[in-house]
């Protein structure tokens, strides 16, 4: 009797391993969000040059999502959907300077409901409260300072290091709560690129110094951008430096081990050889619409796993709290994905992303976005289809990384039934009813208008 007892008891703990290890150790939930970081500038999904050795020891005890995207090209709108689960159409917020609705429920009130502190640190003013982002939050840090690394640039943003330090100076004022959601916002990586002169330095090559001694710096000369370029992957590896002394105060804390760490981009950027150079917004190529993502659990912890599995932000709230055993609102756009194993799904589950430049829409009713860029993944497919330039592209992207070769016109049956149906999802998806019908709020302020300007979206 007490054989088949003992028998029934490791049968039980066998099938509910990962619920009863769960619940034991997680307390605390850290979201780091890579303001305009293309995944592809990250050594741990394959730069050769660029060095990120904090994000790159993340990566090998955590799942790495290879195949992700962001469902909008721009912060607020895309940060909206990472805490709400929803696509930008539905929730409200088609762009940066919109007000949220208060109708979204967001991640920190989720779990602020559940018991846990939520505290904010903001890098830019894209973010900003004025726009309800800071909704769920007890603690809401913008102190937005003059300085960007070691340059007078903006008051509307702050560098990675002032950031870093508004965290520790938050843990040093206090005692660490029993559950504590932590969302740090860095915006380094976001143009004007402006790093120390010594991030600077890491990356100039033979090119670009004899280029800096000609003079030869007008803003269209090939030399200026490259230089532009260096800088980028300069600010990447400033932010990376200022991410590992977070990391490494969290761990002094005994933090870390008790945590689910989710570090993910809003959007990647378009460089020299891109599109459009040095922006985003206006286009849902790959450059811009592929993100970072990657999660921390303990059961990835020493294992450094890979999905190769089509995910966008929206999925990553509903997988959040099914991780956490925390039922999710019912009209979510996003899906629940394993956190702790390189599970794939069929390919036949598509994903949606927008633009949201240029901004073509009168005040006539319609979405914000309607003429703008916008496309549909399925499986190593992709159909773009952007109006106000009545242009269609579809690549396969398993072959075609860089989208170099569009399909749109192939005579192959089964790649003009691919385009057909992928057609249909997109024009269905964009034309569905909302879930709510948000009212669509603009931030008419002389104030908003005036930094949203400055840092270059206005």
């Amino acid at each position: 009797m007490l054989g088949i007892i003992f028998f029934i008891m490791m049968l039980i703990l066998f099938l509910y391993r990962d619920s009863i290890f769960r619940l034991l150790p997680i307390k605390h939930v850290i979201i780091i969000s890579l303001d305009t970081t293309r995944a592809d500038h990250l050594g741990c999904y394959g730069h050769p040059r660029i060095r990120t050795p904090s994000l790159d020891a993340v990566a090998k005890n955590a799942l790495v999502f290879d195949n992700a995207i962001s469902v909008s090209s721009t912060t607020l709108p895309s940060h909206t959907s990472l805490f709400s689960g929803k696509y930008p159409k539905n929730h409200g917020t088609p762009a940066n300077g919109y007000v949220i609705d208060l109708k979204n429920i967001m991640l920190p009130e989720i779990l602020k409901e559940r018991g846990f502190e939520t505290v904010g640190f903001i890098g830019a003013f894209p973010l900003s409260k004025w726009f309800g982002f800071a909704q769920g939050f007890d603690v809401f840090d913008e102190a937005f300072d003059r300085y960007v690394a070691d340059q007078k640039v903006s008051v509307h943003q702050r560098s990675a290091a002032a950031v870093t330090d508004a965290v520790v100076k938050y843990f040093k004022s206090g005692i660490l709560p029993e559950h504590l959601f932590l969302f740090v916002h860095y915006y380094d990586p976001h143009n004007p690129y402006n790093p120390p002169r010594l991030y600077k330095r890491l990356f100039r090559t033979k090119y670009t110094r004899k280029g800096l001694k000609s003079g030869n710096l007008t803003p269209d000369s090939k030399v200026a951008r490259v230089l532009k370029t260096q800088a980028y992957e300069a600010e990447v590896t400033y932010m990376d430096r200022h991410i590992e002394r977070l990391l490494n105060f969290l761990k002094k804390l005994e933090m870390l081990d008790e945590s689910v760490l989710i570090i993910t981009s809003d959007h990647g950027e378009n460089m020299l050889w891109d599109t459009h150079p040095f922006s985003h917004g206006w286009d849902t190529y790959q450059a811009v619409i592929k993100a970072v993502c990657m999660i921390r659990t303990p059961e990835t912890v020493g294992t450094g796993r890979i999905s190769e599995q089509l995910t966008a932000n929206i999925d990553i709230l509903p997988s959040l709290l099914n991780y956490l055993r925390i039922s999710a609102h019912p009209h979510l756009d996003g899906e629940c994905l394993s956190l702790t194993e390189p599970f794939n799904q069929s390919d036949d589950r598509p994903r949606f992303a927008e633009c949201t430049k240029p901004e073509k829409c009168e005040d006539n009713g319609t979405w914000r976005n309607y003429l703008n860029a916008r496309c549909v993944y399925q499986g190593s497919f992709k159909y773009i289809y952007t109006p106000h330039a009545n242009l269609e592209e579809f690549f396969n992207i398993s072959q075609d990384p860089f989208e170099k070769q569009n399909l749109i016109t192939s005579t192959d049956p089964k790649i003009s039934a691919q385009i057909e149906s992928m057609k249909k999802e997109l024009a269905q998806w964009f034309h569905a009813t909302p879930y709510w019908h948000y009212e669509v709020k603009k931030d008419p302020s002389l104030e908003t208008i005036q930094k949203l300007e400055a840092l270059g979206y206005l």
